[in-house]
């Protein structure tokens, strides 16, 4: 048989995975498909093969006929016979009859997971009611304490139909294994096993890595990564020893399993172990033996120590209060029972809003008797507001109420500065301006005046506290222009002074004159316009508009500023003989406004090009063939007809005969002998146009 190449062999990943069924447990999403998760080990004298179907369908129906198991070597490229598969038990492995399971799991048996898996296995169904969703949950949950069981116990695995040990193999060979099951496809569809397993060395065991720890009251929580572990681990044993490592009990008498409930993704970042011990304070050593899918114990992790902290915070401060002291200081004042034996001190915070952040003030606690503090920095221009921490000697903290510190401020802010605005069509004023840096301001009033040098009116009954103020003004006014400036209040009702004014013009709702197209000329330099532009005083530009008669489309062609009085242009872009154009103009003023369109000019561009004329041209006599053949090469491209010429013994040349334009031959045998005759060419075109005869061709016949 041909070798195949193996290209790629998906295993299983992670062995808690054969405890737990991959996609819906009761096989309502994928009921007839499965796949047979397969992992190995290579142990230096044997390999042994564990397995586990991944629905609960799949193992019931593979319980009923069984697993077959074989091996093919693998060649130093990679590739290997089919033919070379070698089966490794002499018939497909189903799990044990129940009377077989007595010799693991019988009353004398200290291997419960064994008698867990015969449970799964044999036990009768708990489910009083014979309902398909009732009977597909209590499968499901056999299903998965089934194969955790058979993570736990070897015999247990092997009772199942799970495992199997391969002690044929050739050290330093490479082999391919493949569990598949004999169950009809027409009925469950199960893909198969497959793994490749290198015996060039034994398989280091794994060991388990402590992320972290946290060290509460009485209780101490072990993590490590759950993504790191779980391919390699079922399940774990947490021990601790409390005289500095030297003996370790085990804290777990079942493998212990991290659970998580259905509000945390089996995806969560860490396992998690919590012990509760009696005393804070006192040293203990901890680490973790994992538990493989073959049933192994690994290596102790490495110890990692902790140990109980007092988490309880102390009681609050009271009564706190604070006083303006002058300038930027402030007294602070609290109180606090002298009888608090494990207190460290206090902190003092301040911030500008009770409910936000505090910026500690003190970069070290306080003593325990100080009941009083000066804070020379407190900020004039924002809102002070303090609080009280009370640190014990374990470093817990209790953080009293915020007490606002009101200081009597005479500086008023800042100007508002960068005033911006506008005055849309129908009157509406927009004015901004930058918020001030100052941060006790209150809000801000805005005033106007129809002239820069006149007084200013209110326009704003109380302060606003935005930055964008909108206005409406009439538009029926000769003023052109308004003013507006901008003052800022604090809360201590100091004013600012006024911002610099902010000039704004009333927008124009009258649209330009339109200009007058005058007259045009054509040329061979193309179309020649001439206008007259528009009359009204704030017209900003003039456009030029062409339209041609296939698309109707007007197109901007050219634009003139009011800064250039030119008032002609002539057109030379794309212009096709024969077709029609037409122009006009319109006019814009500074505001945008436009003018209508002007009465447009509509004209048709001639064709003004001169054709060249065929100036190779001759005339042979063919004695032999009664004729005369007149040849001739015209270069140029087009669509066209060739006129030929004629003149029979110096007569006048007239029209003889019209031919392709595709020739460049013609024989003429209407002649007479002894006469002497004369031909010359025409171009005629589609479009009518002609090209004059050039030279003569002549020759006696």
């Amino acid at each position: 048989m041909k070798k195949l190449v193996l290209i790629f062999i998906t295993s299983i990943q992670c062995a808690l995975l054969f405890a737990q069924s991959t996609g819906d447990s009761t096989g309502i999403n994928k009921p007839f498909e499965a796949t047979i998760n397969l992992q190995a080990v290579y142990r230096g004298d044997s390999v042994v093969l564990r397995w586990a179907p991944t629905t609960p369908g799949a193992w019931r129906e593979a319980n009923k006929v069984g697993y077959l198991v074989d091996r093919a070597p693998l060649d130093d490229d990679g590739s290997f016979d089919p033919s070379n598969f070698l089966p490794l038990t002499s018939a497909p492995l189903k799990p044990w009859p129940l009377d077989q399971w007595a010799t693991i799991a019988g009353p004398t048996s200290t291997d419960d997971f064994a008698k867990v898996a015969a449970q799964t296995v044999h036990g009768k169904s708990m489910v009083p009611v014979k309902g398909f969703i009732a009977q597909a949950d209590e499968y499901s949950t056999r299903f998965s304490f089934g194969l955790l069981a058979a993570d736990m116990s070897p015999a247990a695995a092997r009772a199942m139909g799970l495992r199997v040990a391969d002690r044929g193999i050739k050290k330093g060979t490479s082999y391919i294994y493949r569990v598949r099951t004999l169950v009809d496809t027409l009925k469950y569809t199960i893909a198969p096993g497959i793994i490749i397993v290198h015996t060039d060395r034994a398989q280091p065991m794994p060991v388990v890595v402590i992320d972290h720890l946290k060290e509460n009251q009485n209780m101490i929580e072990l993590f490590w990564k759950r993504d790191f572990h779980t391919p390699y681990f079922s399940a774990y044993y947490i021990e601790r020893s409390d005289d500095n490592g030297k003996n370790f009990k085990r804290l777990n008498t079942s493998p212990y399993v991290h659970a998580v409930s259905e509000k945390i993704s089996i995806t969560a970042e860490y396992m998690v172990y919590m012990d509760s011990i009696k005393a804070n304070y006192k040293n203990y050593q901890y680490r973790i033996i994992g538990i493989t899918p073959f049933g192994e114990l690994a290596p102790a992790s490495a110890s990692i120590s902790a140990m109980g902290r007092d988490r309880t915070p102390p009681q609050a401060p009271l009564n706190v209060n604070a006083k303006h002291a002058g300038g930027s200081r402030v007294r602070i004042t609290w109180d606090y029972p002298k009888q608090s034996k494990d207190i460290k001190g206090f902190l003092i915070g301040r911030g500008n809003n009770p409910t936000k952040q505090f910026t500690p003030i003190t970069a070290e606690p306080l003593g325990s008797k100080v009941r009083e503090f000066i804070d020379d920095h407190a900020d004039a221009m924002a809102s002070n507001y303090y609080i009280v921490a009370a640190i014990d000697t374990a470093g817990n903290a209790a953080v009293s109420l915020a007490h606002y510190a009101m200081i009597i401020d005479s500086l008023p802010p800042a100007p508002p500065t960068h005033l911006t605005g506008s005055i849309d069509t129908t009157g509406l004023v927009t004015v901004r301006w930058d918020f001030g840096k100052e941060k006790d301001i209150k809000g801000y009033q805005v005033y106007f005046s129809n002239h820069r040098d006149h007084e200013f009116s209110q326009v704003t009954h109380h302060a606003i506290q935005d930055t964008v103020f909108q206005d409406t003004i009439s538009m029926k006014t000769l003023t052109k222009k308004i003013y507006y400036r901008v003052v800022a209040i604090d809360y201590n009702s100091n004013y600012s002074a006024f911002s610099e004014i902010l000039e704004l013009k009333r927008p124009d709702v009258i649209p330009p004159t339109a200009a007058v197209m005058d007259h045009y000329k054509i040329t061979e330099k193309g179309v020649e316009l001439y206008w007259v532009s528009s009359s009204s005083e704030d017209l900003d530009k003039t456009v030029l508009y062409r339209m041609d008669e296939q698309t109707k489309i007007w197109k901007p062609i050219i634009t003139y500023p009011i800064t250039n009085n030119k008032q002609s242009y002539t057109d030379t872009t794309a212009l096709l003989a024969g077709k029609f154009y037409s122009y006009s103009l319109i006019c814009f003023d500074e505001d945008g406004l436009q003018s209508k369109r002007s009465v447009p000019i509509k004209l048709k561009y001639p064709d003004l090009k001169t054709y060249q004329a065929v100036t190779s041209i001759d005339a042979k006599s063919l004695i032999d063939e009664k004729s005369i053949l007149v040849s001739w090469n015209y270069p140029v491209k087009g669509d066209y007809r060739f006129i030929i010429y004629r003149a029979v013994n110096g007569s006048a040349f007239s029209s003889y005969k019209s031919v392709s334009g595709s020739l460049s031959t013609f024989k003429d045998k209407e002649l007479k002998k002894g006469s002497s005759y004369e031909y010359a060419v025409g171009v005629v075109f589609k479009n009518g146009k002609k090209a004059p005869y050039g030279k003569i061709a002549k020759t006696v016949y």
